[in-house]
């Protein structure tokens, strides 16, 4: 019993520790929801999102995360493709009436949007483990105010995106 106990510990300092490194725990100590610096982190944070609408983390994640999650979005994106259209064809009545004479209506427009889905976004990502990370779903439901819980969504393919 003892010695299960022990591996629980060292298991869960493991994940700790890795997750210590993911995000700068000095400017948001999610991991210490009792603390003085937590519940002051959270009333900035909820006047920012009440003020705002949403709410911006600058230095969250290490450089170090970032740039592994910017190299994994970057291997899944070799998939992604890109349309031409024609602005004519595709906005043809409202293109009419709003045109100048001089606007080229036949013009070749280019447009791209990338949606990575969750079930593309490998369980070992370090996005996915931050997104269902505990202390920052508790940290989102504190700030907004969502009790007795806010859950990450079961959807496997719209459970997170990236846009």
């Amino acid at each position: 019993m003892l010695l299960r106990n022990c591996s629980t510990i060292r298991i869960f300092t493991s994940i700790f520790r890795r997750n210590h490194r993911l995000i700068d725990h000095k400017l948001y100590p999610l991991h210490d929801r009792q603390s003085i610096e937590y519940n002051q982190l959270v009333l900035k944070s909820r006047q920012e999102f009440i003020s705002t609408g949403c709410l911006y983390l600058p230095h969250f994640l290490t450089t170090e995360t970032r740039s592994n999650i910017l190299n994994e979005i970057n291997s899944i994106l070799t998939n992604s493709s890109q349309n031409l259209y024609n602005s004519y064809v595709e906005h043809t009545e409202n293109l009419y009436n709003t045109s100048s004479p001089e606007t080229n209506l036949n013009e070749i427009e280019s447009s791209s949007k990338t949606i990575i889905a969750f079930d593309q976004i490998s369980h070992e990502s370090l996005l996915r483990k931050i997104y269902s990370w505990n202390p920052l779903i508790n940290f989102i439901t504190d700030v907004i105010q969502i009790y007795p819980n806010l859950y990450p969504s079961c959807d496997d393919l719209g459970a997170l995106y990236i846009n």
